[in-house]
């Protein structure tokens, strides 16, 4: 399925064709891991996910389970050790490393694309989004690829990435619109942003790993 126009929702029917050409699948769309049962060794049961949608509990049974809810809530929820934040200096003789543990985290981001509209395209920032940005805080990013966003619009310290997710991706509208602003009305950027609007934004955040699971093996 071609894709040239790099639209997010062609993307998600991209993958959405290529799974349901795969044999003895069964896709839970819009339903989250909640829970797992384990056994007495430690091992997983089955798992527990829900839809608020649909308003149905599924319990889950398998052979393997895989955690890919990118927070490593399965692992969590099964007991497993893991770990947060960046390691000392002294665990693994890395000397570019902090001197101290901490429980700091990769950011989060929210993606967008623009389109050119062919005709002047004016941009007002919401009234409740005053996030302005200079051109010295953009001193070391190039602001000239305006069709596909900025993985590195990123929120982090001292946000936790799970239990503050609401307020870091507030504070993410806020910086992407700052960004648009920025490339709409500054007056720095070379390039002629006239004509170009803003087409798609991402209202789910992108995100590092939050939790690293540490097993025996």
């Amino acid at each position: 399925m071609c894709n040239p126009q790099f639209c997010a929702e062609m993307w998600d029917l991209t993958l959405l064709d290529k799974f349901r050409a795969l044999p003895n699948m069964n896709l839970l769309l819009n339903t989250w891991f909640v829970s797992c049962t384990l056994d007495s060794t430690g091992a997983i049961t089955s798992v527990t996910a829900e839809s608020q949608l649909t308003q149905q509990r599924y319990i889950i049974t398998a052979k393997v389970y895989i955690d890919s809810t990118g927070d490593g809530r399965l692992g969590a929820e099964a007991k497993c050790q893991w770990r947060q934040g960046r390691e000392a200096q002294s665990e693994y003789n890395e000397s570019l490393a902090m001197l101290k543990a901490d429980t700091a985290t990769e950011g989060s981001t929210l993606m967008f694309t623009s389109v050119d509209m062919g005709r002047p395209m004016p941009f007002k920032l919401p009234p409740s989004f005053n996030r302005k940005f200079t051109r010295e805080e953009f001193a070391s990013r190039k602001l000239s690829v305006f069709d596909t966003g900025y993985w590195w619009v990123e929120i982090s310290w001292p946000y936790d990435n799970v239990s503050d997710q609401n307020t870091i991706t507030s504070e993410l509208l806020e910086a992407m619109m700052g960004v648009w602003d920025y490339v709409k009305n500054s007056g720095d950027i070379t390039d002629d942003t006239s004509h170009l609007a803003l087409d798609w934004f991402g209202r789910l955040r992108d995100a590092a790993p939050y939790r690293r699971m540490t097993p025996s093996w």
